[in-house]
C-alpha cells in the first residue's frame, strides 16, 4: 500500500518487500530496516523487523526528519504534525475534512483519501514537507 501513498518524505526510501513489510532507508542510515506496519507482522519477526509505530524509534526519527528546518514552513499542505501535547499528533486534510489518526490503520486510510493542499488549520502546527 505504500507506494499507492501520495504523501511521504521525500528523502525516505521506502520499498514493499511483503504483505505489511518493507524495506526503508532514511539519509545517513548505513542499511535500510526491515519495517513492520502490523503488530502481527512484527510479533512474528522481531528479531528482524522494526515495528513503524507511534512511540518507536525509527517512527520518531522519520517524524524529526521530516521537520527539517524548524522555522514555519510557508505555503499550503496536506499533512501537519501537532507537537503541543506529550505524543505528537498528525493532522491530515482529508476529503472527509481534517483528520487525527490514532492508529496505523487510521493513518493509512487517511492517506488514501488525501484531499488537495490548504494552508495549516491551526497556526502551531508544523507543515509535513
Amino acid at each position: 500500500m505504500a507506494s499507492a501513498i501520495k504523501v511521504r518524505l521525500p528523502q525516505l526510501s521506502w520499498d514493499t518487500l511483503a504483505a505489511h513489510t518493507y524495506q526503508a532507508l532514511l539519509p545517513g542510515m548505513k542499511e535500510p530496516l526491515r519495517v513492520a506496519v502490523s503488530g502481527d507482522v512484527f510479533d512474528d519477526h522481531s528479531d528482524s523487523h522494526t515495528l513503524f509505530s507511534y512511540g518507536g524509534a525509527f517512527l520518531n526519527r522519520t517524524l524529526a526528519d521530516s521537520l527539517g528546518n524548524t522555522d514555519p514552513q510557508p505555503g499550503p499542505g496536506v499533512c501537519w504534525l501537532d507537537s503541543r501535547g506529550s505524543c505528537p499528533a498528525i493532522v491530515i486534510n482529508t476529503t472527509d475534512g481534517l483528520k487525527r489518526p490514532e492508529t496505523l490503520s487510521d493513518l493509512r486510510a487517511c492517506l488514501r483519501r488525501v484531499a488537495e493542499p490548504m494552508d495549516a488549520p491551526e497556526a502551531e502546527l508544523d507543515r509535513v514537507v
